[in-house]
């Protein structure tokens, strides 16, 4: 069985006027009023040593969190199923974390930058696999290294990245497209035990233009074609491991 389990949405520049402070978190709070947030501190290690608090805002089930870094911003969704997100949910949470990072820019309009670099993840767990699931989607991934074919694999994680051309309202881009594949145990945060892979899709926009060009009119469209390349890969992936 396959499962989607997680989404995030990230975006970077210089974001270090959002500091944790009681005028910004209620600032925050009152426009995420309905999606019942609970504020929290989270600690950042800055390139010249110095820790700095930042804001986290962790919804009340646990399951999605906004996270206020220096130099990023995070927005994140965990299944609370194992099973993973179902087809309606899939097409919410893209619209859901689009919308909540221009809520953000709304919020600090008068200060906040266009941002230099987006990025896109989605996680999915393979589990509950035969063991002939097993060694076919092993032997998929390592048949470069014959050694490890035999015997149950205890630990795996294989990357590939390329570099794809595509566009961000109409202005062309490169984008980086990446597929990590790793051995699955543990969901932390969820405390599902799954014996397993993960396979993490992570695309992004290339962090060598540091030009600040995305606005929040930018993230439709972005997220529209990270999906597309994530979805490709996705079924070439579910193709292979018949």
């Amino acid at each position: 069985m396959r499962a989607n389990v997680l989404y995030r949405f990230s975006i970077f520049a210089d974001f270090q006027f959002i500091t944790y402070n009681k005028q910004n978190i209620i600032k925050l709070l009152k426009v995420f009023d309905n999606e019942e947030f609970l504020p929290s501190v989270i600690q950042e290690l800055l390139p010249t040593g110095v820790i700095a608090q930042r804001i986290q805002l962790i919804a009340k089930d646990g399951f999605s969190s906004i996270t206020f870094l220096s130099e990023r911003i995070d927005i994140q969704i965990i299944a609370s199923r194992k099973e993973g997100f179902n087809n309606v949910e899939i097409k919410s949470n893209k619209d859901l974390l689009a919308n909540y990072m221009k809520t953000i820019y709304d919020v600090f309009s008068d200060v906040i930058p266009e941002a230099n670099r987006l990025a896109w993840i989605v996680d999915y767990v393979n589990f509950e696999l035969t063991s002939e699931q097993k060694s076919l989607f092993k032997n998929r991934f390592q048949k470069e290294l014959p050694f490890f074919k035999e015997g149950e694999t205890e630990d795996m994680l294989i990357r590939y990245s390329a570099k794809k051309r595509s566009s961000v309202n109409n202005k062309e881009e490169v984008f980086n497209v990446i597929t990590t594949i790793g051995k699955w145990l543990t969901n932390p945060q969820t405390e599902l035990e799954i014996d397993g892979y993960k396979i993490e899709y992570d695309i992004n926009t290339d962090g060598n233009n540091k030009k600040n060009r995305f606005d929040k009119e930018s993230f439709d469209d972005f997220i529209s074609k990270a999906s597309a390349f994530q979805e490709e890969m996705n079924k070439e992936l579910v193709y292979n491991e018949r």
